[in-house]
């Protein structure tokens, strides 16, 4: 979905390179930081996320619902 949102605001098609600096980006900087930031939790190792329970406050600072 990431890859393709971001072909798709260029007018293009997301190819197979596209997707896989997606995930890569995501396992490496992404999630890594999420989990950091207790906003979910990342099992690198095993690939998994994992929802928490996000503090109210954040999702109002955000502008989004619960």
């Amino acid at each position: 979905m990431i890859a393709g949102a971001t072909a798709a605001d260029g007018g293009r098609i997301a190819g197979e390179g596209a997707y896989e600096r997606a995930r890569i980006t995501l396992h490496h900087s992404v999630l890594p930081r999420l989990d950091d930031h207790g906003l979910l939790e990342f099992d690198p190792a095993g690939g998994r996320v994992r929802d928490v329970d996000v503090p109210a406050a954040v999702y109002g600072v955000l502008g989004v619902g619960e």
